[in-house]
């Protein structure tokens, strides 16, 4: 706890800043808002030229593409080792996602999934640890591309995806 008696001494605006933090705390407001005194701790930050972390690199990064063929959007590629010790067997999967959008909402599908590609790539790599192995036998993958799309249809209803297709599949038991 913050003893403003013997910091007054050293630090005349201990009240303004046990203020700001108790605004932080109870109501989320930034402390540059409340804060008032002569520079110190709760002095108000300058705005950061470049947003994110570890700003002042250069020219901000831009998020690369989704790669898209007609109605299809690339997510990504993806290379799994799966361990399953009851089988006694080591997997190595390599395949990619593709999925196809309607029509209508092709435009702003690649707005929509960028800030949500880590959720939709966690579920991708999920699905893919729960498939039983046998699942993998089957020619079109259709159980593996079923709960792939119920699970992002489930994380991310937001997402207009009709279909789930798997290109350069690769099943390696070791």
């Amino acid at each position: 706890m913050i003893d403003c008696q013997q910091a007054s001494a050293r630090r005349p605006s201990c009240h303004g800043l046990f203020v700001a933090l108790v605004a932080v705390a109870m109501f989320g407001l930034p402390t540059l808002t409340l804060a008032s005194g002569g520079g110190g701790h709760a002095a108000p930050a300058k705005p950061k030229e470049s947003g994110g972390h570890g700003g002042g690199h250069g020219a901000a990064e831009e998020a690369p593409a989704v790669e898209q063929q007609g109605n299809a959007f690339k997510l990504g590629e993806f290379t799994l080792k799966v361990f399953r010790p009851v089988e006694r067997e080591k997997a190595t999967l390599h395949f990619v996602i593709w999925v196809e959008v309607d029509e209508e909402k092709v435009a702003g599908f690649a707005d929509q999934w960028m800030p949500r590609q880590h959720r939709v790539r966690n579920q991708v790599i999920t699905s893919a640890r729960l498939v039983h192995p046998s699942d993998f036998d089957d020619p079109t993958l259709h159980a593996f591309r079923r709960r792939i799309y119920l699970r992002l249809r489930r994380a991310v209803p937001e997402l207009p995806i009709k279909e789930v297709f798997i290109t350069d599949f690769s099943y390696i038991v070791e």
